[in-house]
């Protein structure tokens, strides 16, 4: 895997408030920039395998669905998907730490591919993502200032 962006933030918000907004895709919309939609694919809870489709403006290309899989879901710690959008093949982490009643989130963006000529885009790649996912800090942290988790998340239809 090739990482391509990441940023790292601290907040005031409790880790479970912080995880449960994380990993609820329908939030994604809210602080990352030129995503424009996700919605639950199939009717499983949050977890592994869960599925969604995610509308994406992309550079030269415009809008564009991919299907993304959640492939890592450990509560309060890590949730992580993965995109079928070819040939950048995305994956994206979050890992979140506890760090005296404050949370650390690690945010990092990868590609899959591996090829040797993926490489030569790479650097464009790096720069569009690098650029979104400033902008999506400053975002993320401004909403969690002011965001508690209190109740069940549904599982979304």
């Amino acid at each position: 895997m090739q990482k391509l962006a990441s940023f790292e933030i601290n907040t005031e918000t409790d880790i479970k408030s912080c995880f449960f907004y994380l990993s609820d895709m329908g939030n994604f919309t809210n602080w990352f920039p030129e995503v424009i939609n996700i919605v639950s694919k199939n009717k499983e809870p949050i977890g592994v395998g869960k599925q969604y489709i995610e509308t994406v403006k992309l550079p030269l290309i415009g809008l564009k669905k991919i299907t993304l899989t959640v492939k890592n879901y450990e509560e309060y710690v890590l949730f992580s998907t993965e995109g079928n959008l070819s040939p950048l093949l995305p994956r994206m982490e979050i890992c979140l730490s506890d760090i005296g009643g404050k949370t650390k989130i690690n945010w990092v963006f990868y590609s899959r591919n591996s090829s040797k000529l993926f490489k030569f885009a790479a650097p464009i790649l790096k720069s569009v993502m690098n650029k979104r996912a400033g902008i999506a800090a400053v975002k993320l942290k401004t909403i969690l200032a002011s965001y508690r988790y209190s109740g069940e998340l549904e599982p979304a239809s």
